[in-house]
Protein backbone atom coordinates (compact mmCIF):
# COMPACT_ATOMS: atom_id res chain seq x y z
CA UNK A 1 0.00 0.00 0.00
CA UNK A 2 2.57 2.63 1.06
CA UNK A 3 5.35 2.29 -1.53
CA UNK A 4 8.52 3.99 -2.69
CA UNK A 5 8.33 5.86 -5.99
CA UNK A 6 11.22 5.09 -8.29
CA UNK A 7 12.88 8.45 -7.69
CA UNK A 8 13.41 7.45 -4.05
CA UNK A 9 14.63 3.87 -4.51
CA UNK A 10 18.04 4.28 -2.87
CA UNK A 11 16.86 5.45 0.54
CA UNK A 12 17.07 4.67 4.22
CA UNK A 13 14.80 1.69 3.56
CA UNK A 14 17.28 0.41 0.98
CA UNK A 15 20.04 0.67 3.55
CA UNK A 16 18.01 -1.31 6.06
CA UNK A 17 17.30 -3.98 3.46
CA UNK A 18 20.99 -4.26 2.59
CA UNK A 19 21.72 -4.80 6.28
CA UNK A 20 18.97 -7.41 6.56
CA UNK A 21 20.23 -9.27 3.53
CA UNK A 22 23.78 -9.25 4.92
CA UNK A 23 22.56 -10.60 8.26
CA UNK A 24 20.51 -13.24 6.45
CA UNK A 25 23.54 -14.38 4.45
CA UNK A 26 25.89 -14.33 7.45
CA UNK A 27 23.73 -16.10 10.03
CA UNK A 28 21.05 -18.10 8.19
CA UNK A 29 21.59 -21.83 7.72
CA UNK A 30 22.60 -22.99 4.25
CA UNK A 31 19.65 -22.90 1.88
CA UNK A 32 18.93 -24.79 -1.32
CA UNK A 33 19.98 -22.99 -4.49
CA UNK A 34 17.34 -20.82 -6.13
CA UNK A 35 16.45 -22.29 -9.56
CA UNK A 36 16.23 -19.50 -12.16
CA UNK A 37 15.00 -20.29 -15.68
CA UNK A 38 16.75 -23.62 -15.74
CA UNK A 39 19.84 -22.72 -13.71
CA UNK A 40 20.62 -22.82 -10.02
CA UNK A 41 21.42 -19.63 -8.14
CA UNK A 42 21.19 -18.70 -4.47
CA UNK A 43 20.56 -15.85 -2.03
CA UNK A 44 22.46 -12.57 -2.54
CA UNK A 45 26.01 -12.86 -1.18
CA UNK A 46 27.87 -9.75 -2.34
CA UNK A 47 26.96 -6.69 -0.22
CA UNK A 48 28.78 -4.36 -2.63
CA UNK A 49 26.43 -5.42 -5.43
CA UNK A 50 23.22 -5.18 -3.39
CA UNK A 51 22.80 -1.43 -3.88
CA UNK A 52 22.66 -1.93 -7.64
CA UNK A 53 20.07 -4.68 -7.21
CA UNK A 54 17.94 -2.53 -4.91
CA UNK A 55 18.10 0.27 -7.49
CA UNK A 56 16.78 -1.96 -10.29
CA UNK A 57 14.72 0.44 -12.51
CA UNK A 58 12.02 -2.23 -13.05
CA UNK A 59 11.65 -1.19 -16.69
CA UNK A 60 9.93 -4.51 -17.43
CA UNK A 61 6.98 -3.64 -15.13
CA UNK A 62 4.12 -2.25 -17.22
CA UNK A 63 0.65 -0.77 -16.83
CA UNK A 64 -2.23 -2.69 -18.45
CA UNK A 65 -5.18 -0.89 -20.02
CA UNK A 66 -8.62 -1.85 -21.30
CA UNK A 67 -11.50 -0.03 -22.98
CA UNK A 68 -12.03 2.08 -19.86
CA UNK A 69 -8.39 3.08 -19.38
CA UNK A 70 -5.39 1.86 -17.38
CA UNK A 71 -6.46 -0.45 -14.56
CA UNK A 72 -3.85 -3.17 -13.90
CA UNK A 73 -0.14 -3.97 -13.93
CA UNK A 74 2.00 -6.63 -15.57
CA UNK A 75 5.56 -7.76 -16.27
CA UNK A 76 7.39 -8.59 -19.48
CA UNK A 77 8.36 -12.27 -19.74
CA UNK A 78 9.23 -12.01 -23.45
CA UNK A 79 9.83 -9.04 -25.73
CA UNK A 80 6.31 -9.59 -27.06
CA UNK A 81 4.50 -11.02 -24.03
CA UNK A 82 3.32 -9.60 -20.70
CA UNK A 83 2.25 -11.72 -17.73
CA UNK A 84 -0.68 -10.29 -15.77
CA UNK A 85 -3.77 -11.39 -13.82
CA UNK A 86 -6.67 -13.15 -15.51
CA UNK A 87 -9.16 -10.76 -13.93
CA UNK A 88 -7.42 -7.89 -15.79
CA UNK A 89 -8.80 -9.23 -19.09
CA UNK A 90 -9.81 -8.03 -21.57
CA UNK A 91 -6.73 -5.92 -22.13
CA UNK A 92 -6.27 -3.47 -24.98
CA UNK A 93 -2.73 -2.15 -24.54
CA UNK A 94 0.28 -1.92 -22.23
CA UNK A 95 2.28 1.13 -21.13
CA UNK A 96 6.05 1.07 -20.61
CA UNK A 97 7.25 4.03 -18.58
CA UNK A 98 7.02 5.64 -15.16
CA UNK A 99 3.67 7.46 -15.16
CA UNK A 100 0.68 6.76 -17.39
CA UNK A 101 -0.01 10.50 -17.57
CA UNK A 102 3.47 11.20 -18.95
CA UNK A 103 5.56 10.10 -21.91
CA UNK A 104 6.05 6.37 -22.42
CA UNK A 105 5.75 3.54 -24.93
CA UNK A 106 2.26 2.18 -25.61
CA UNK A 107 1.96 -1.18 -27.37
CA UNK A 108 -1.39 -2.71 -28.44
CA UNK A 109 -2.38 -6.17 -27.18
CA UNK A 110 -3.43 -8.56 -29.94
CA UNK A 111 -4.44 -11.52 -27.76
CA UNK A 112 -4.94 -12.61 -24.18
CA UNK A 113 -4.18 -16.23 -23.25
CA UNK A 114 -5.02 -18.17 -20.09
CA UNK A 115 -4.24 -21.72 -18.85
CA UNK A 116 -7.75 -23.11 -19.36
CA UNK A 117 -11.23 -21.62 -19.49
CA UNK A 118 -11.58 -21.51 -15.71
CA UNK A 119 -8.31 -21.59 -13.85
CA UNK A 120 -5.80 -19.59 -11.82
CA UNK A 121 -5.72 -15.80 -11.85
CA UNK A 122 -2.96 -15.53 -14.45
CA UNK A 123 -2.93 -14.49 -18.10
CA UNK A 124 -0.44 -13.83 -20.89
CA UNK A 125 -0.86 -10.80 -23.15
CA UNK A 126 0.58 -11.12 -26.66
CA UNK A 127 1.83 -7.75 -27.90
CA UNK A 128 1.60 -6.34 -31.41
CA UNK A 129 5.34 -5.67 -31.55
CA UNK A 130 8.51 -6.13 -29.53
CA UNK A 131 8.92 -4.10 -26.36
CA UNK A 132 12.12 -2.04 -26.06
CA UNK A 133 12.80 -3.58 -22.63
CA UNK A 134 14.31 -7.00 -21.83
CA UNK A 135 11.99 -9.47 -20.05
CA UNK A 136 12.26 -10.52 -16.40
CA UNK A 137 13.90 -13.84 -15.51
CA UNK A 138 11.65 -16.34 -13.76
CA UNK A 139 11.82 -18.98 -11.05
CA UNK A 140 11.67 -22.45 -12.55
CA UNK A 141 9.70 -25.34 -10.96
CA UNK A 142 11.64 -27.08 -8.20
CA UNK A 143 10.10 -29.58 -5.79
CA UNK A 144 10.54 -28.59 -2.16
CA UNK A 145 11.92 -25.11 -2.86
CA UNK A 146 11.02 -22.55 -0.17
CA UNK A 147 11.55 -18.82 -0.82
CA UNK A 148 13.34 -17.07 2.04
CA UNK A 149 14.61 -13.50 1.99
CA UNK A 150 13.33 -10.23 0.58
CA UNK A 151 10.48 -10.01 -1.93
CA UNK A 152 9.70 -6.89 -3.98
CA UNK A 153 6.15 -6.15 -5.14
CA UNK A 154 5.86 -3.69 -8.05
CA UNK A 155 3.04 -2.09 -10.01
CA UNK A 156 1.07 1.02 -10.91
CA UNK A 157 -1.64 0.59 -8.27
CA UNK A 158 -3.35 2.89 -5.77
CA UNK A 159 -1.33 4.28 -2.91
CA UNK A 160 -3.76 4.70 0.00
CA UNK A 161 -5.80 2.24 2.13
CA UNK A 162 -9.15 2.51 0.30
CA UNK A 163 -7.57 1.65 -3.05
CA UNK A 164 -9.37 4.52 -4.77
CA UNK A 165 -6.60 7.04 -5.40
CA UNK A 166 -3.03 7.18 -6.67
CA UNK A 167 -3.09 4.75 -9.62
CA UNK A 168 -0.75 5.39 -12.53
CA UNK A 169 2.77 5.88 -11.10
CA UNK A 170 5.17 2.94 -11.03
CA UNK A 171 6.29 2.08 -7.50
CA UNK A 172 7.32 -0.86 -5.35
CA UNK A 173 7.41 -2.16 -1.80
CA UNK A 174 9.90 -4.57 -0.22
CA UNK A 175 8.99 -7.10 2.46
CA UNK A 176 10.52 -10.14 4.20
CA UNK A 177 9.40 -13.56 3.00
CA UNK A 178 9.71 -16.93 4.67
CA UNK A 179 7.89 -19.69 2.81
CA UNK A 180 4.83 -19.77 0.57
CA UNK A 181 2.43 -19.31 3.54
CA UNK A 182 -0.51 -21.06 1.86
CA UNK A 183 -0.63 -24.54 3.31
CA UNK A 184 -4.02 -26.28 3.67
CA UNK A 185 -4.31 -25.08 7.26
CA UNK A 186 -4.08 -21.41 6.22
CA UNK A 187 -6.06 -21.67 2.99
CA UNK A 188 -9.43 -21.01 4.63
CA UNK A 189 -8.15 -18.02 6.61
CA UNK A 190 -6.38 -16.34 3.72
CA UNK A 191 -8.60 -17.54 0.88
CA UNK A 192 -5.65 -18.91 -1.09
CA UNK A 193 -5.12 -22.04 -3.19
CA UNK A 194 -2.21 -24.15 -1.82
CA UNK A 195 -1.64 -25.67 -5.27
CA UNK A 196 -1.25 -22.37 -7.13
CA UNK A 197 -0.74 -19.41 -4.80
CA UNK A 198 1.27 -17.90 -1.97
CA UNK A 199 0.53 -15.25 0.65
CA UNK A 200 2.45 -12.29 1.99
CA UNK A 201 1.46 -10.88 5.38
CA UNK A 202 4.23 -8.35 5.91
CA UNK A 203 2.21 -5.82 7.91
CA UNK A 204 2.82 -2.07 8.09
CA UNK A 205 1.05 -1.64 4.77
CA UNK A 206 3.80 -3.43 2.86
CA UNK A 207 1.76 -5.18 0.21
CA UNK A 208 -0.16 -4.39 -2.95
CA UNK A 209 -3.33 -2.46 -3.74
CA UNK A 210 -6.00 -1.88 -6.41
CA UNK A 211 -4.35 -1.52 -9.80
CA UNK A 212 -1.31 -3.58 -8.80
CA UNK A 213 -3.12 -6.72 -10.00
CA UNK A 214 -0.94 -8.60 -12.46
CA UNK A 215 2.23 -6.89 -11.25
CA UNK A 216 5.27 -8.96 -10.28
CA UNK A 217 6.48 -10.38 -6.99
CA UNK A 218 10.28 -10.56 -7.23
CA UNK A 219 12.65 -12.52 -4.98
CA UNK A 220 16.17 -11.26 -4.22
CA UNK A 221 18.69 -13.84 -5.45
CA UNK A 222 21.70 -14.26 -7.75
CA UNK A 223 21.42 -14.36 -11.53
CA UNK A 224 23.48 -17.45 -12.47
CA UNK A 225 24.15 -16.07 -15.97
CA UNK A 226 25.92 -12.99 -14.61
CA UNK A 227 26.81 -13.89 -11.02
CA UNK A 228 25.24 -10.62 -9.91
CA UNK A 229 22.45 -9.97 -7.41
CA UNK A 230 19.06 -9.70 -9.09
CA UNK A 231 15.30 -9.87 -8.63
CA UNK A 232 13.63 -12.92 -10.17
CA UNK A 233 9.93 -13.38 -10.85
CA UNK A 234 8.17 -15.76 -8.43
CA UNK A 235 4.56 -14.55 -8.57
CA UNK A 236 1.83 -12.30 -9.91
CA UNK A 237 -0.39 -10.03 -7.79
CA UNK A 238 -3.93 -11.41 -7.51
CA UNK A 239 -5.98 -10.00 -4.58
CA UNK A 240 -6.16 -9.17 -0.89
CA UNK A 241 -6.32 -12.02 1.64
CA UNK A 242 -9.82 -13.06 2.68
CA UNK A 243 -9.17 -12.03 6.27
CA UNK A 244 -8.21 -8.46 5.34
CA UNK A 245 -10.13 -5.67 7.06
CA UNK A 246 -9.10 -3.11 4.42
CA UNK A 247 -8.85 -3.00 0.65
CA UNK A 248 -5.06 -2.65 0.94
CA UNK A 249 -2.32 -3.11 3.49
CA UNK A 250 -3.31 -6.28 5.36
CA UNK A 251 -1.83 -8.98 3.19
CA UNK A 252 -2.08 -10.22 -0.37
CA UNK A 253 -2.53 -13.41 -2.40
CA UNK A 254 -0.16 -14.03 -5.32
CA UNK A 255 -0.20 -16.62 -8.11
CA UNK A 256 3.01 -18.67 -8.18
CA UNK A 257 4.65 -18.43 -11.60
CA UNK A 258 6.84 -21.51 -11.08
CA UNK A 259 3.70 -23.69 -10.94
CA UNK A 260 2.66 -22.41 -14.37
CA UNK A 261 6.14 -22.35 -15.91
CA UNK A 262 5.46 -25.32 -18.26
CA UNK A 263 2.40 -23.54 -19.71
CA UNK A 264 4.28 -20.26 -19.88
CA UNK A 265 7.25 -21.79 -21.68
CA UNK A 266 4.93 -23.37 -24.23
CA UNK A 267 3.24 -20.03 -24.92
CA UNK A 268 6.55 -18.17 -25.21
CA UNK A 269 7.94 -20.81 -27.56
CA UNK A 270 4.89 -20.39 -29.80
CA UNK A 271 5.13 -16.59 -29.71
CA UNK A 272 8.83 -16.78 -30.56
CA UNK A 273 8.12 -18.82 -33.68
CA UNK A 274 5.46 -16.36 -34.81
CA UNK A 275 7.53 -13.20 -34.44
CA UNK A 276 6.34 -10.34 -36.60
CA UNK A 277 8.64 -8.68 -39.08
CA UNK A 278 9.04 -5.02 -38.15
CA UNK A 279 8.48 -2.58 -41.04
Amino acid sequence: MFRCPKSHRVSALAGVLVWLLCVHVAFAPAASPVPVNGADAGPPTDPTDMAAMLADPLEDVVAVGGIYGWHCSGVLVHRRAVLTARHCLPAKEVFIGENVLEHGVVIPVVEGRTPGAAGPDIALLVLERDAPTPPRKRLKPERGFTPIGIVRFAGFGAREPTGRFGYGVKHFTDAPMSGWNCDPGRAALFGCDPDNEFVSIAGLGRDTCSGDSGGPALLATIDPSTGRNAWILIGIVSRAVASSTSVCGYGGVYVRTDIHEPWLREQIREISTQRRVEP
